[in-house]
C-alpha cells in the first residue's frame, strides 16, 4: 500500500508533503501483530508484538508440532510506503490420543494498525493525496473426512479490510474496501479466491493542512475438529492448511492445499 501525493498549486512554491508531527505519533502502539495455535488437548502456542511509529514494524510466529502461523506488518522507510501487511498459516491434524473427542483445533494470525485508533498524518494544503493497494485472497480445503465426529466445525477464512478517512477545515472525506472468504463443511475439496486494486483518492484545496488517517488489517482463522482414531492420516498428511497473505502494491501469490492467502504490495 502506499500514498501518491500531487499538487493543486504547481506555482505556489509549496512542496507537497506527508509528515507525522508530535500531536499525531502514537500515545501507545499503533500497530500490532499476533499468531495462535491450540491443539485438541487446549494447549497453546501464541506470540503477540506491537509497533510504534508510522507504521511501528511488527511480526508474530507461533509453531506447534506440524501447524504454524505467521502475521507481519512492515512499515519502515518513508511515510509515504510502501506498507506491506501479512497474515498466514497452515493447520495440520496431529490428534495426541486414540479416542473419540469433541475438542478442535484451531489456528489465528492476525497483522494490522490500531483497531481504534488507526495511523494517521498531516497533509499539506493544496495537496492531492491518491491512496494505492491490491490485496489478493486465496483459501481451498480438502474436503471434510467421513469420520469426523463434528465435521461441521471444520472451517477457514482469510479476510482484509482498509478504511481511509480525511478531514480539513472544509470537509470529511472516507472511503473503504473489505473482503472475506470463508469456506464451512464440505464433502470435497474446494478453493475461493479474490483479487482487488483499489485506489481512493483525496484532494486538500484548503490552506491548512488536513489530517488523513488510515485503518488497515489482515487475517486468518482456520478450526478443525479432532478425527477418530480409525481416520487419524498419514504422518505429515495434512487435514486442513489455511494460508493467508495481505500486502498493497505488489504480490507475489503462494498455493497449496487448504491454503488461504491475502496479500498486496
Amino acid at each position: 500500500m502506499q500514498f501518491v501525493l500531487s499538487d493543486l498549486t504547481p506555482n505556489d512554491g509549496e512542496t507537497p508533503s506527508l509528515t507525522k508531527p508530535l500531536e499525531l505519533q502514537p500515545a501507545g502502539w499503533d500497530s500490532s501483530a499476533s499468531t495462535s495455535i491450540t491443539n485438541f488437548d487446549w494447549q497453546q502456542h501464541s506470540s503477540w508484538q506491537q509497533g510504534v511509529g508510522t507504521f511501528g514494524d511488527a511480526s508474530a510466529s507461533a509453531i506447534f508440532g506440524p501447524s504454524s502461523a505467521q502475521a507481519s506488518l512492515a512499515g519502515s522507510g518513508p511515510l509515504t510506503g510502501p506498507y506491506n501487511i501479512t497474515a498466514s498459516g497452515t493447520l495440520a491434524d496431529s490428534p495426541s490420543g486414540d479416542y473419540l473427542t469433541t475438542n478442535f483445533s484451531s489456528l489465528s494470525a492476525h497483522a494490522g494498525t490500531n483497531d481504534t485508533m488507526g495511523t494517521s498524518f498531516l497533509l499539506s494544503a493544496h495537496t492531492s493525496l491518491t491512496l494505492i493497494g491490491q490485496a489478493d485472497l486465496f483459501i481451498s480445503s480438502t474436503g471434510a473426512n467421513p469420520d469426523f465426529l463434528v465435521p461441521f466445525n471444520t472451517s477457514v477464512s482469510s479476510k482484509f479490510s482498509v478504511q481511509f478517512l480525511a478531514s480539513d477545515a472544509n470537509s470529511i472525506h472516507t472511503d473503504s474496501a473489505t473482503k472475506e472468504l470463508f469456506i464451512g463443511y464440505s464433502d470435497a475439496p474446494r478453493t475461493d479466491s479474490f483479487n482487488q486494486v483499489f485506489s481512493f483518492t483525496y484532494a486538500n484545496d484548503s490552506d491548512q493542512g488536513a489530517i488523513v488517517s488510515l485503518w488497515a488489517n489482515a487475517s486468518v482463522y482456520a478450526m478443525l475438529p479432532h478425527l477418530p482414531a480409525s481416520a487419524v492420516p498419514e504422518p505429515g498428511s495434512p487435514v486442513l492448511m489455511a494460508l493467508g497473505l495481505i500486502g498493497l502494491l505488489g504480490l507475489t501469490s503462494r498455493r497449496g492445499l487448504m491454503q488461504a492467502v491475502r496479500r498486496g504490495p
